[in-house]
């Protein structure tokens, strides 16, 4: 009787019924689809009007890019547990993060050039060069490129950009040069520790972090008046869930961090 009378109100069958059964038509799983989503972000909405006015505790459910520099992470955390004692985590490491929006995520961290669309709330954490990167010692054995046609000598690695083409460097002049790398690959952690030990030249971002215990000198940028461009961090969060004290409290520790 309750789907007679959605049928009746929107004009449409939602079921062809038969004998073996009922299955959804075209309308229905539109219907299914987008009432799921509506739900989802109906329960999120009615968990973040209890949450006003309460302390910064509970679980919130992370979705993070693969490849983020586990010495990084660590201090991240600790200043977050620290800050929060509250807080417990629910982290997923994923190749797209921004699909965890739609299946339940509280906060997303995004690396990308190009902020991301959607009924979504984003804040900048910080803002990454993307440049070339090789060690010294690989350079000293092959030659440091003094132009643009002197990596057609070299092994070139680049990392996946969301929404970009990793088949294209960027220029910092605009426009692009366009390569073939030996590698493409999503995580950023990877492509570094190939760049250490000395296996070509990798376009990825650079955030200007100490290396790791056992990672040895840092890397050295290659052509870094030619290639180059910026990709942002950022926090993306449903736009409910955004005035949340546990959510606020963690985007704010976030910037607090990074800004130190």
């Amino acid at each position: 009787r309750r789907i007679d009378s959605i049928e009746s109100r929107l004009g449409v069958p939602l079921l062809y019924r038969g004998v073996q059964g009922a299955q959804l038509t075209p309308a229905g799983e539109l219907a299914v689809a987008r009432g799921r989503r509506i739900l989802d972000e109906a329960n999120v909405l009615v968990s973040a009007v209890r949450d006003l006015g309460q302390a910064a505790e509970g679980r919130v459910r992370v979705a993070i890019p693969i490849g983020m520099p586990p010495h990084a992470m660590l201090p991240i955390y600790e200043h977050c547990r620290a800050a929060h004692p509250k807080l417990t985590f629910d982290v997923a490491f994923c190749e797209s993060p921004l699909d965890k929006l739609s299946t339940g995520a509280d906060l997303v961290v995004h690396l990308g050039a190009q902020v991301p669309s959607g009924p979504w709330v984003t804040r900048t954490l910080l803002r990454v060069p993307e440049v070339l990167l090789a060690s010294p010692a690989y350079l000293e054995e092959r030659g440091s490129p003094g132009s643009l046609a002197d990596l057609g000598d070299h092994d070139i690695s680049t990392w996946r950009n969301p929404g970009a083409d990793p088949l294209q460097l960027p220029l910092l002049g605009g426009g692009f040069h366009p390569i073939s790398p030996t590698l493409v690959a999503n995580d950023i952690h990877t492509l570094r520790l190939l760049a250490i030990a000395g296996q070509g030249i990798h376009f990825l971002p650079d955030a200007g972090l100490t290396p790791a215990p056992g990672e040895g000198i840092g890397l050295t940028t290659v052509l870094p008046q030619v290639v180059g461009r910026e990709v942002a961090l950022r926090v993306v969060v449903p736009d409910p869930t955004a005035r949340s004290p546990s959510i606020r409290a963690l985007q704010d520790s976030l910037l607090l961090f990074l800004g130190d």
